[in-house]
């Protein structure tokens, strides 16, 4: 079964130009040297071994988490954006995992920070 999550983004800007939320990871999802490996493929499957997202913003120019479920980086990525003020934009971030029989149990984790910037 693929298990989800969801992030919450509510966000007001007076920018003239609107905004972007982006996200970095702190690296793999693990739990000590073991680790779920990131979706490769676009799609998070039941019975395979991996982990990502998707973005409910579907007009994403920067990234696929617009298009497809998409691996976190230690690099920024853009996972909503707007091109206009806003009042109470809101757009969502569904985390999904998956296991093989092979996944070793575990509590696995990683820090997602996520930044808001304007667009001015």
């Amino acid at each position: 079964a693929v298990r989800t999550s969801v992030i919450g983004l509510d966000v007001s800007t007076n920018a003239p130009d609107g905004y972007a939320v982006q996200i970095i990871s702190d690296g793999d999802f693990r739990d000590g040297a073991e680790t779920i490996n990131s979706v490769v493929d676009g799609l998070v499957s039941s019975g395979s071994e991996e982990y990502g997202a998707r973005s409910s913003d579907l007009d994403i120019d920067s990234s696929t988490f617009d298009s497809d479920d998409s691996a976190f980086s230690t690099a920024f990525q853009t996972v909503a954006d707007l091109d206009a003020t806003a009042t109470n934009d809101r757009n969502f971030l569904v985390t999904k995992a998956a296991i093989s029989s092979s996944t070793v149990a575990g509590s696995y984790a990683q820090t997602l920070t996520l930044i808001v910037s304007g667009h001015y």
